[in-house]
């Protein structure tokens, strides 16, 4: 008996230090991977296909707004406002092969082919997993071979596009984030919309764009009239009308109202020579 006794203490003794290792283990374990969880949970790490711990990914904010009490005045001093904004608007450019030939444009040198550079802007209104989404005028990009975007920091980066309206005369374009450096994503920001239902004539009003393919300029105007049914290229859509400067090179840039917030896309021109890339220049603001 004495023997037998001996052995089963042996045993007892043996599980209770399985049981602690087990125990000791598992707490290990849960240390470890409570806070992976957490950090993978809130976007903080990433894992690749590899399980290799990824760079964090930098997130977009969106534009800051400015409060102003009234909106129905001429807007004076807009430096403040344009700073807020102008992080989420682009200069966009774009190349178009031109073929010349016996039918072609010129009806000279037969076989030869160019690309032909315009210019035009975009606003930054989204970011997925992978891109960053631009929203401009579809003549600004319909027909391109090459989409190039230019960012706020000057870099610049390829594009390409997603969707088209011609009779709404929009597109939006997208750029990989991939393709970004870390430094620009965080200069970068999503423009905050506003409510184009809001506005009221003589409302003032912001007009950003690549005028001229100069660079992002500003001019400032009121709201003319609003509902203004403007036909181009066969279509006809309802326009708000505004004295703000606009030239070409500004299509598919913001119009913003007094408190930075987006309310329209910078689309077309009118004046004694036409509409558009023919009518007269009507200054840089």
């Amino acid at each position: 008996d004495a023997d037998y006794v001996e052995v089963n203490t042996d045993r007892k003794n043996n599980e209770n230090l399985l049981k602690v290792v087990l125990i000791s283990t598992i707490i290990s374990i849960l240390i470890v991977m409570i806070p992976l969880v957490i950090l993978y949970k809130f976007n903080i790490i990433s894992f690749n296909k590899n399980n290799i711990i990824d760079e964090p990914k930098v997130e977009l904010k969106h534009t800051e707004t400015s409060t102003v009490k009234s909106e129905g005045v001429y807007i004076t001093d807009v430096s403040e406002v344009v700073e807020k904004a102008m992080p989420s608007i682009v200069s966009i450019t774009s190349k178009t092969l031109i073929q010349s030939g016996r039918f072609g444009p010129g009806y000279y040198g037969y076989g030869q082919s160019g690309y032909t550079e315009g210019a035009g802007s975009g606003i930054i209104v989204s970011q997925t997993d992978n891109e960053i989404l631009i929203l401009t005028n579809n003549h600004v990009v319909e027909g391109a071979s090459e989409l190039t975007v230019q960012f706020i920091d000057g870099k610049t980066a390829d594009a390409t596009i997603k969707g088209t309206s011609e009779r709404k005369d929009v597109a939006v374009i997208s750029v990989k984030t991939s393709s970004l450096e870390k430094e620009t994503m965080e200069q970068i920001k999503i423009a905050t919309l506003g409510n184009s239902n809001e506005l009221k004539v003589g409302n003032g009003v912001i007009a950003i764009g690549n005028a001229l393919g100069y660079g992002q300029s500003v001019t400032t105007g009121v709201v003319s009239a609003l509902n203004r049914k403007v036909s181009i290229d066969d279509y006809s859509n309802k326009m708000i009308q505004i004295d703000a400067a606009i030239n070409g090179g500004n299509s598919g840039g913001a119009l913003l109202n007094s408190k930075g917030e987006i309310v329209g896309i910078n689309s077309a021109k009118y004046s004694s020579n036409g509409s558009s890339s023919e009518a007269s220049i009507e200054g840089m603001g």
